[in-house]
């Protein structure tokens, strides 16, 4: 018969999926119904790709999510909100303790492995002014609707697997602009990204792509909302 709207939401529901480097695992995450949370649990689990029994890799009140390889295979980074904001981990694709390598306010936006596997790059929303905490505190959480926007940027981590603390993020780019999506230039010197003049999404047609050199900030424009740079600087 037609399933009840219940047995709809109890079913298991495979998602990301990430071949490890050398092709011989893979990394996909699962979602289940968790009644007590009124959310869905997002876990980890690894198949051979050659084919096998699936292993869970991560278990954790909750859920982790966008599982990437190192490019050497050693290490799988993810994304868990189980200290409350979003964060990155590492965990061994033989298993064991997953351990956070950030731990920034307001958590982590999307992530990207370095080719050489020794930093990744992150984007993170900048922190409340101390006019919206107090705000906050009076009113409750509100944006002023057209005037008060928070920029995402870009930041980059050193990835030591065998350090006790998280590492300290290093600031990539600001400015009166907001980041998108961004991918690491094959020799991982620099940073392509796309941005706009604000988190509005109205505002897609201010959208530049632009490439930032890592280690000193500089940016240069690539493509402009009009077209490409004639010259960039």
């Amino acid at each position: 018969g037609v399933p009840t709207f219940d047995q709809v939401i109890e079913l298991t529901r495979p998602g990301a999926v990430a071949l490890s480097p050398d092709g011989s695992l893979a990394a996909y995450t699962v979602s289940e119904a968790d009644w007590d949370e009124n959310a869905y649990d997002i876990e980890i689990f690894l198949v051979p790709a050659a084919g096998g029994e699936p292993v869970q890799l991560t278990r954790a009140k909750k859920s982790s999510q966008s599982p990437a390889w190192s490019p050497d295979g050693s290490w799988l980074a993810f994304v868990s909100d189980r200290s409350d904001t979003r964060q990155i981990y590492l965990i061994s694709p033989t298993g064991g303790e997953a351990r956070a390598i950030t731990a920034v306010d307001d958590g982590v936006g999307a992530f990207r492995w370095s080719p050489d596997g020794r930093r990744i790059a992150f984007t993170m929303t900048e922190p409340k002014s101390d006019e919206m905490k107090e705000r906050e505190k009076q009113y409750g959480a509100f944006e002023i609707v057209d005037e008060e926007f928070r920029m995402t940027h870009l930041h980059v981590i050193d990835v030591d697997p065998a350090a006790e603390e998280p590492a300290k993020p290093s600031r990539v780019t600001g400015g009166a602009f907001t980041v998108g999506s961004f991918a690491w230039s094959p020799d991982g010197t620099s940073i392509a990204f796309d941005h706009r003049i604000n988190a509005d999404l109205d505002n897609g047609h201010t959208a530049d792509i632009s490439i930032v050199t890592v280690d000193t900030g500089t940016v240069r424009p690539l493509v402009t909302a009009t077209g490409p740079d004639t010259n960039p600087v």
